[in-house]
């Protein structure tokens, strides 16, 4: 130790130069350039001075260094540029207690025979990076006191370390149990506050099982995502009837015409239903839901069955979704069928006023399209709560106007207030809204032929259900 104040720049004329080390003085200003002409040099060891400005990179490119590189307890700032990668045979590299920041990346993964590394004290964020990994000759690892997130991976309980230091980060999750994690003593985590499990004498909480994780979700996100999954189910159920039902009524145009009655409202009993579907067989399981299964049936009265409303969507005591009924306006009977087809486009059942697509009042018969359309006002319903049918719709507005204003940025400003007051922060509500609400005004847009079909809905919704679960799960 001595009093030294300044690295001059002559000292990279020390062309043979093999040791420097001038740690432990009041050394300060930058690190000359110069210092990168000094090929010979194997250890660089310049800690505990006032050093600030970044590390150079000519400095950084002196791969004959394999002893030591050591800046640490000074003032320097930056980040680490991928030139650190050049020092392949260096034993420890320690830039600890300065002010760096960005990210570690894998820029010392080159560094096969590191057996120390300390980058302890700065401002470094992001992830500890897998590259890490590729260290199998690591011994210490110290990453405390940064800005450090995620999880731990597992992979540094398979190097062959004998210290440990993560303390004072914003890591989260489980904590291994292999390699250096068994032993208490070897390791620390102080300072993180959303670890659990590791080995008992760490004195964590256990880490909550993916079922208890689920509950945490608030009441208002499970009822969203129970009616999504209901809501799919019930518009691939209404495609598939819809086909179904119009090969049955090009056979009745070849068979014999049957006596007209007026139009009836049937009541279905249990045990006509038991007896429709044959017992509920899988034969006629038309698909499972996470919390329903759809079956078909066909009742004596030969009836057609399509899907109109969300107020058709029931949720139990125990929060399982029941679609509560099918059918346009009502159960149809064969009978009733002949008197419909017959009756002028005006007159005839068609729906629910709102819900109807604007083709039907123009005389087009019913088709996959309008039943797309009007999924996609259910849609908007659901997570505006606001009714097609509402006295605010007038003067051309409507309830898809109404939305397809709104997208993207006013999104949070139309949902339902309940999901705004039990989710005000969170960027994952915001985008789930958005993308749900675009397809609801795919589904009703006003030309028939424009609307998304029920394929890629049914694999959009899908996969916002996905995301939303996994974003939920973090918040």
């Amino acid at each position: 130790m001595n009093k030294f104040t300044k690295l001059p720049s002559s000292l990279g004329n020390l062309s043979a130069l093999n040791l420097l080390n001038l740690g432990q003085n009041n050394i300060g200003g930058s690190i000359p350039l110069s210092l990168g002409n000094c090929q010979q040099l194997s250890a660089l060891v310049l800690s505990h001075n006032n050093l600030y400005d970044s590390i150079p990179l000519q400095v950084l490119n002196l791969s004959s260094i394999s002893i030591s590189f050591d800046l640490g307890y000074n003032s320097l700032t930056g980040s680490l540029p991928s030139e650190v990668g050049s020092l392949k045979n260096l034993t420890k590299f320690d830039v600890s207690n300065n002010r760096l920041s960005g990210s570690i990346l894998n820029l010392l993964s080159g560094c096969s025979s590191l057996e120390e590394l300390h980058l302890e004290g700065n401002s470094f964020e992001g992830e500890i990076p897998q590259g890490l990994r590729e260290l199998r000759g690591l011994r210490e690892l110290d990453l405390s006191h940064n800005n450090l997130m995620g999880l731990i991976p597992s992979y540094i309980g398979e190097l062959p370390l004998e210290k440990l230091n993560l303390s004072f980060n914003l890591l989260r999750g489980e904590v291994p149990i292999q390699g250096v994690f068994r032993n208490a003593s070897a390791i620390s985590i102080v300072g993180i506050d959303d670890l659990c499990g590791g080995v008992a004498d760490l004195n964590l909480p256990p880490c909550p099982s993916s079922t208890s994780k689920r509950n945490k979700l608030s009441y208002r996100t499970k009822i969203i995502l129970y009616v999504v999954v209901a809501l799919v189910i019930c518009s691939t159920l209404a495609v598939s009837l819809f086909m179904f039902c119009r090969r049955r009524r090009v056979s009745r145009k070849e068979s014999s015409s049957k006596p007209s009655f007026e139009h009836q409202i049937l009541r279905v009993s249990y045990v006509e239903l038991l007896k429709a579907t044959n017992g509920f067989s899988k034969a006629n399981l038309l698909g499972i839901g996470n919390y329903a299964s759809v079956y078909k049936g066909i009742l004596d009265q030969d009836q057609i069955v399509v899907v109109v409303k969300p107020s058709n969507v029931l949720l139990d005591d125990t929060m399982v979704a029941h679609v509560g009924d099918f059918g346009l306006a009502k159960i149809i009977s064969a009978a009733s069928i002949g008197v419909w087809q017959h009756q002028s486009n005006s007159s005839a059942i068609r729906g629910t006023i709102g819900y109807v697509p604007p083709e039907y009042g123009m005389g087009d018969m019913a088709s996959t399209l309008g039943d797309v359309y009007s999924f996609g006002i259910l849609l908007l319903e659901t997570f505006t709560g606001k009714r097609p049918t509402d006295n605010m719709f007038k003067d051309h507005l409507s309830l898809h106007t109404f939305v397809k204003t709104a997208l993207p940025h006013r999104v949070m400003d139309i949902i339902d207030p309940c999901i705004q007051q039990e989710h005000e922060s969170g960027s994952w509500v915001n985008n789930c809204m958005v993308s749900i609400l675009t397809i609801g005004v795919a589904c009703s847009l006003e030309s028939p032929r424009d609307r998304m079909e029920m394929g890629t809905v049914v694999s959009k919704l899908c996969k916002i259900k996905k995301t939303c679960v996994n974003e939920g799960l973090k918040d």
